[in-house]
């Protein structure tokens, strides 16, 4: 029936149906964004909210970088010598790390050490304080009996509170040292 329309006519007929389907593309697209711009509306604002907390974290590291490296490297150097003078005092016998060393040797594979903490009170009071966690009292004690045998070491005192429990001991041994 299309052919039997004079030309002129089948133009506008064409016309009409191509600015109709783009009428109706163009509706689509438009509820196509919508939809689009609907679903991603929290994502942003969630975006923008990181972005924020973000940078009210990163304001205060920043000044605190800023601040750290405006120290005086003379400054640094001072106190930098003044904790190597804190671990090397009174240490003519022995330095710290043979007596890491002694304490790390005589630990079995039932005793894990979590920290070596070391206080030099006067010339002759050096004191290392071992934490750790201990399998079974029986390990606990072998090794607080191990340091009582090493000749650096004057006096080792575990609390007896360290062998409350049966087993998995949180322990914690004062040693004297030489």
């Amino acid at each position: 029936m299309f052919n039997l329309l004079p030309q002129q006519e089948q133009r506008a007929a064409l016309k009409e149906y191509r600015l109709r389907l783009a009428t109706v593309a163009l509706f689509f697209l438009c509820i196509l964004g919508v939809v689009a711009l609907v679903s991603l509306a929290p994502s942003l604002f969630l975006s923008y909210q990181n972005e924020f907390d973000l940078e009210s974290v990163y304001e205060p590291l920043s000044k605190g970088v800023d601040m750290h490296l405006k120290d005086d490297p003379f400054d640094v150097a001072k106190n930098t010598d003044m904790k190597v003078a804190t671990l090397s005092r009174g240490l003519s016998d022995s330095y710290a790390y043979e007596l890491f060393a002694e304490i790390i040797k005589s630990r079995s594979s039932d005793i894990k050490i979590d920290g070596l903490y070391f206080s030099h009170q006067s010339e002759n009071a050096r004191t290392m304080i071992v934490t750790g966690l201990a399998k079974s009292r029986d390990s606990l004690r072998s090794f607080s009996e191990d340091l009582r045998g090493k000749k650096i070491f004057s006096e080792v005192s575990v609390p007896p509170s360290n062998f409350a429990n049966a087993v998995d001991i949180k322990f914690s041994i004062s040693v004297k040292i030489k």
